[in-house]
């Protein structure tokens, strides 16, 4: 299924803004990221203002009614646990509000006549600035595969932010731009595996085994029954290959830190999920101290995996409010036909999420506005399967 609506450049021409300036503000130490993290904001919050003025109206879908009851239990929580607890400021609520704004936005954007060529062509922006990104990223940090072999730490600050962005990006240039000829397809699948070299130079372990995973599935679920069993006999052997290659295995090992987790006496698991457990455990200890840290979490407390994160941040009660809502959340994902590119990237983009948020504190509402791209095309996607409903 294609134009289901009229062209409407104007819209294409914005979304592309706000997916630069939302990219943008994730260049780590650049002179204009404090000031593009203002504007992105600013932007996304004016662009939902005035649509909303303009329609005056949002459309009642199934999501929309758990997500805004849920940031509403959220606020009425901190609220009140503000009073009984220091401090109180889980590091969920926030990222879970903003998911609602950029889900609300991509709704009307679909409203106002953003149809899917318009939005094709903002995506293609978004991965041209994240091969920026990677560029920034690999000469202000690294400079040299030489000087990158040498580092045994992660020295980009926002590396699972830029994962995520990154990771989004190759499934967009992999699968849903379309190639009018065979140099496009090329140059679309260049750009893909450039994004997978930074997330690999940048030690981004979890969105590099997501976005595997997400490729897999996709492979082999959209396949024959005979190119299933060619992919099956081809996984294992590129995997031997490449592992053969000492120039090839040497990147992966330093990616993965592989190395540095098994020439030791010391490696464990935990040490090779980078200490993971130990924060589990020592947060549930602190979480487990009371009855009201019990119920309404910790406020100031991180872990890596969203369940974890947020039961020992907002406890019990919200946890179960979150839960719900990512619940809900992916069954409308994975319930979607695949009649067109928006379900499919839906798709991909629910499966790399749910292995992202079970190594990673706030995935798929966080860290920042990293996740704009997910919640934008699910609140797209609502509508236009509303519709066709």
């Amino acid at each position: 299924m294609e134009a289901y609506k009229e062209s409407n450049t104007s819209n294409g021409n914005i979304v592309r803004i706000l997916l630069i300036l939302t990219v943008a503000s994730q260049f780590d130490g650049a002179s204009f990221e404090g000031v593009a993290k203002i504007v992105m904001y600013i932007a996304w919050c004016a662009i939902f203002i005035i649509y909303i003025f303009t329609l005056k109206y949002i459309d009642r879908t199934s999501y929309i009614l758990v997500g805004m009851t849920v940031a509403g239990l959220l606020i009425v929580q901190y609220a009140v646990a503000s009073i009984v607890i220091d401090n109180y400021s889980p590091p969920i609520i926030v990222p879970f509000i903003t998911s609602i704004l950029f889900y609300i936005v991509g709704m009307l954007f679909y409203k106002t006549g953003l149809n899917s060529r318009d939005l094709q062509m903002a995506l293609r922006a978004y991965c041209i600035i994240c091969i920026f990104l990677g560029i920034y990223i690999w000469t202000k940090y690294y400079g040299s595969l030489n000087n990158w072999f040498n580092i045994d730490q992660n020295l980009y600050p926002k590396k699972n932010s830029a994962g995520q962005i990154l990771a989004v990006g190759t499934m967009i240039s992999f699968f849903y731009i379309k190639s009018k000829s065979k140099i496009e397809k090329l140059i679309n699948v260049v750009i893909g595996l450039a994004m997978i070299f930074i997330i690999m130079i940048i030690h981004c372990r979890t969105a590099l085994l997501a976005l595997c995973i997400t490729i897999f599935v996709r492979l082999f679920l959209l396949t024959t029954k005979k190119q299933k069993k060619i992919i099956i006999a081809l996984v294992p052997i590129v995997i031997v290959v490449a592992y053969n290659i000492p120039f090839l295995r040497g990147i992966v090992n330093q990616a993965l830190y592989i190395d540095k987790y098994t020439v030791t006496s010391e490696f464990t698991l935990n040490s090779f999920l980078s200490n993971r457990l130990d924060w589990f455990f020592a947060a549930y200890d602190k979480f487990a101290q009371s009855t009201v840290t019990i119920l309404f979490g910790l406020g100031k407390s991180y872990v890596d995996n969203l369940f974890i994160n947020v039961l020992t941040s907002t406890g019990i009660v919200g946890l179960l409010s979150i839960a719900f809502a990512y619940i809900k959340r992916f069954i409308i994902n994975f319930k979607l036909p695949l009649t067109n590119d928006e379900y499919h990237l839906l798709k991909m983009m629910s499966v790399f999420y749910i292995v992202e948020s079970l190594a990673e504190g706030l995935p798929p509402y966080g860290p920042g506005a990293c996740a704009v791209i997910f919640w934008f095309i699910c609140g797209y996607c609502d509508v236009l399967n509303l519709e066709e409903s």
